[in-house]
Formats: structure tokens, sequence, C-alpha cells
């Protein structure tokens, strides 16, 4: 499948389009992986390359070749058979959201089903799949096909899967499900059962890099970002968010260990989550700040920093409450002259 749009996961690329090209696409499917590696924007293509109409179709603005092992020709005679125009009506309302035979659910649609605060949407919830489930048994109105993108299905709810296997088993008439999700043993086995897995990597951080300087970041934070994102844009993202809350912090006083733990959220699953990735910044800056120094003194006490640090993130995964274990890593990784400030060079 080919889109400028999309870089990384060359290996499920590949199986898309062959799938694509043998037009036996399985009709329901899992994307799994990470949280922010792509996984959304995949299926989103996917979704235009089903039911793209090659309307005035640009030989002149193919899409970047993903394949690097594919020859120029090959390129050229199956290319418009895999990959979105964006110039067909289809095309252009599937990029907008719009498109009355492709839906997307999440919780922006459940907020909206059940007249509800969006960011409430923890769970996707039984009526939400009623309510989807009603559309999927009536026929197209712009395309051929139909296409359900599920956005975080894993917190479909026990009972929403359930109410989901007659769709999963018996699809309707070219009508495709996609279930994206980064934690696919939340699943039931009735649904995994009844589902074609793509498993999605972490990036590289190269790719990283290149899709945070698309999103007009500095090559510099960008270069620094995609050494702490394990792969994942969304994690980048969100350390990027992090660093510049915290980085304006006077790392001379002695309240700054504290005054980070205060600036935690308030919710506890929030706050949980922000201390993980603190945590890992902190980690990612003491190894880099390892592998620059040569005395082989500093060398052991980063190594024992590191180690000490890890156990702290286990204490976080065990429910321990994150402000003091924020308060100690800070603190103690202060001492050797790491922080959490967003320009910090590792060697400082």
């Amino acid at each position: 499948m080919y889109s400028n749009k999309i870089l990384g996961h060359k290996n499920v690329l590949n199986r898309l389009k062959a799938l694509l090209l043998s037009k036996r696409i399985p009709p329901s499917m899992i994307f799994n992986g990470r949280q922010g590696v792509g996984k959304f924007i995949v299926a989103k293509e996917f979704a235009k390359s089903i039911n793209c109409s090659h309307e005035k179709p640009q030989e002149d603005n193919l899409s970047l070749d993903l394949f690097q092992n594919q020859n120029e020709t090959e390129k050229k005679s199956d290319s418009n058979e895999v990959k979105p125009c964006d110039n067909c009506q289809s095309c252009k309302q599937i990029e907008v959201g719009a498109h009355p035979d492709v839906r997307i659910i999440d919780s922006s649609f459940q907020g909206f089903l059940l007249d509800e605060d969006i960011k409430k949407q923890k769970k996707l919830k039984i009526d939400t799949v009623r309510e989807f489930s009603k559309y999927a048994y009536k026929r197209p109105l712009l395309s051929e096909h139909k296409v359900f993108i599920v956005n975080d299905a894993d917190t479909l709810t026990t009972e929403a899967q359930n109410a989901m296997l007659k769709l999963l088993e018996e699809p309707p008439k070219n009508t495709f499900f996609i279930l994206i999700s980064s934690q696919k043993n939340t699943f039931l086995p009735t649904v995994l059962s009844r589902c074609h897995i793509m498993e999605f990597g972490p990036l590289s951080n190269e790719t990283v890099e290149e899709i945070l300087a698309r999103n007009n970041i500095s090559l510099d934070e960008a270069a620094l970002l995609s050494k702490f994102s394990g792969g994942a844009v969304k994690t980048a993202l969100d350390m990027k968010t992090i660093m510049e809350k915290l980085q304006k912090l006077d790392t001379s006083s002695t309240l700054y260990p504290f005054k980070i733990s205060s600036m935690l959220p308030k919710e506890s699953y929030l706050a949980r989550e922000e201390a993980r990735l603190i945590l890992n910044i902190l980690l990612t800056k003491t190894h880099q700040k390892w592998i620059t120094i040569n005395d082989s003194n500093q060398k052991t006490d980063l190594k024992n920093l590191i180690k000490e640090t890890l156990k702290l993130k286990t204490f976080l995964n065990q429910n321990v409450m994150p402000t003091p274990i924020i308060e100690l890593a800070a603190s103690e990784c202060l001492k050797h002259g790491i922080t959490l400030g967003f320009m910090k060079k590792y060697h400082e």
C-alpha cells in the first residue's frame, strides 16, 4: 500500500498491499501495537484504498515508495491499484471524516451519542456497538464498501465485545471492521479468533525524528525527542509537553523535586502516566550522559543511578503513589546534573 502520509511499518504495508491486490481483504482485522506508532493513519489510508475511485489520477505526483526492494516497473504497473488517489470524492471525504460509509468509532463518537463529556469516555460501551451495528446493516451510500474503524478498541467492555461477535463472525456484505488496539490481550478469545491480526512494531528513531520534523518541530528538538520516544510519536509529543512545562523550574532550588511532583495531574491515572514518562526521560538522559563520560567512577555512579531509577519505575507499576517516586528520582538525578529541562545537553 502506497501513501506519503505513512512512514515505517514496511512489513505491515506489504501485507496490506498484498490483500488489496488479491482482493481478499479479511472482513475483521485488528491493528495492534503500542500507542502513537501510526496505526490509525494506516487504517485511514487503507480505508481510502478500499474505496478509492481513482478519479483524476496525477501520474506526476506518485506517493513515496515505501517498498525499496521493488523495481520501478513493478511500481508503475500496480501502484494505482493499491494507493489512494486523494483526489476523488471518496478520498477527500475520508480524509476529513465526512464519508458516510467510513465511520470512526471512538470516544468522540460515543460522547456525542450519549450526550456526555468526551473526556469521560474511558471505555467503549455496548450502546456504542449497538448504534454503529445499525449502520453496518444499511446499504452503502457513496462507495461500494463500508469500513468501520474502532479506535482504542481495547477499551471495549466485555458486554460491548460480546455484542460485536455476530458482526465479526457474519459481517454484512462488503463491510470491513478495523479494531485499533495497543493491548490485544484485553480482547475476548472469541473476538481474537474472528479477526486477522496485524502487528505494528515501534518506529525507528530516525522515522520518529522525520515525523516530528514534518510537524514543524525543530530538527534539534526532533532529534532529542526521538531518543526518548521508544518508537512512538505520541510518546515523543507527550514528553515534549512535559519537558516544556518543567524546564522553567529553578534547578538550583532545594524545592526543585517537590515542584515537579506538585505539577503532576490531580487525577491518579493521569499522574501515574505522566510520572512514568518523567522517569523515562530521566533514564534516557542518564544513559546518554553515561555514554559520554570517560571517568570510570562517574560511569559506575551513573550505572547505579540507572538501576535505582529502574527500581523506582517498578514501584510505580505496582501502584505506589507517584509523588514520592518522582521526588526521589528527580533528587537523585539532580545530584548528577541531570534535569528535565528541554534543551539541556547530556554532557552538562
